[in-house]
C-alpha cells in the first residue's frame, strides 16, 4: 500500500513538474524577451539622448567661439586703434612742445600706463578669440598660437616640439581644449609672473604627449593657485580626460604641465 501511495505521489509529482515546465517556462521566456526588448529600447533611447547632448554641446561652443570671435575683432579694430591713437597723440605733444618737466613726467607715465593696457588689452582679445583647428596638427596649432601671442607681447614666447615623428591625429575637440589651457597658461605667464620669457614645448612619448609651459618670473603666488582661472584649467583638463599640475619652475619661475594618453586624444564632448 505504501509502495502504491509512493509511486502514486511520485508519478503525480512527476506529471505536476512536467506540465509546470511546457507551461510557465515558455511564460518566462517571453518575459525574459520582452525584458531584454525594453532593456535595448531605453539603451537605444539613453544613447539618442546623449547623443542629442553632445550635439547641443557641440552646437553652444560653436556659438560661443562666433561671438568670442566677433568680440574681440571688435576689441581690436576700435578700442586697441583707440587707445593706441590716444598713446601717440601724447607722445607727440612731448615732442614738439615745450611743456613743464613735471607734466611732461606726467604724460610719459600715462603713455606707460597706456601701453600696458594695450598689452593687457591684447592678450584678452587672444583670450577671447580661437584660432580655427580643423585640418591642423596638434603641433601646428600649438607654434601657430605662440607665434601669434609673442608678436603682441612684451614676453619671448617660444615653442618646442620633441619626438615629432611620434605624433598622433587628435580630434578637434580635444585640439581646441589643448588651445584653451596653453592659451591661458601664456595668458596668467604674462599678466602675473613679471618674467621675461615663456616657453612651450610639446613631447611626444610612446604612450602619450606632454605639454608645459615654464615662465622664469617670480614664481606661484597664493593668489594665483586658486580662483576661476586655475579652476577653469582643471576643468577643460577632466573634460579631455588629461591631468594637469602646477609647480616651481628652477631655479624661479612656474610650470604649467598638461599630460595626454594617446586614447585621450580622440575623446570627444
Amino acid at each position: 500500500m505504501e509502495l502504491m501511495l509512493t509511486l502514486f505521489f511520485g508519478f503525480f509529482a512527476g506529471t505536476f513538474i512536467t506540465w509546470a515546465w511546457w507551461t510557465i517556462s515558455p511564460k518566462l521566456k517571453r518575459r525574459e524577451r520582452n525584458i531584454e526588448k525594453r532593456s535595448e529600447l531605453l539603451n537605444r533611447q539613453l544613447e539618442k539622448l546623449d547623443q542629442q547632448r553632445k550635439d547641443i554641446q557641440q552646437e553652444v561652443e560653436l556659438q560661443l567661439d562666433t561671438e568670442r570671435t566677433r568680440i574681440s575683432s571688435e576689441l581690436h579694430d576700435d578700442i586697441i586703434q583707440r587707445l593706441s591713437g590716444i598713446r601717440l597723440s601724447l607722445l607727440h605733444i612731448i615732442s614738439i612742445h615745450t611743456i613743464p618737466e613735471e607734466t611732461a613726467t606726467r604724460i610719459k607715465q600715462l603713455t606707460t600706463d597706456l601701453t600696458e593696457t594695450i598689452e593687457i588689452t591684447r592678450v584678452l582679445i587672444w583670450g577671447l578669440s580661437l584660432t580655427e583647428v580643423e585640418g591642423k596638427s596638434l603641433v601646428a596649432m600649438l607654434g601657430e598660437l605662440c607665434s601669434k601671442i609673442g608678436r603682441t607681447s612684451l614676453l619671448k614666447i617660444s615653442f618646442t616640439s620633441v619626438m615629432e615623428e611620434w605624433e598622433r591625429p587628435v580630434s578637434d575637440f580635444v585640439k581646441k581644449e589643448i588651445h584653451r589651457i596653453v592659451q591661458e597658461s601664456i595668458h596668467n605667464a604674462i599678466k602675473y609672473s613679471n618674467g621675461w620669457k615663456v616657453s612651450v614645448k610639446a613631447q611626444w612619448h610612446h604612450n602619450r604627449v606632454s605639454i608645459s609651459i615654464e615662465d622664469d618670473g617670480e614664481g606661484i603666488k597664493k593668489r594665483e593657485s586658486s580662483g576661476f582661472g586655475i579652476e577653469n584649467l582643471y576643468r577643460r583638463t577632466s573634460e579631455i580626460n588629461a591631468t594637469l599640475e602646477i609647480v616651481p619652475n628652477s631655479p624661479h619661475g612656474t610650470i604649467v604641465r598638461l599630460e595626454l594618453p594617446h586614447e585621450a586624444l580622440k575623446e570627444t564632448i
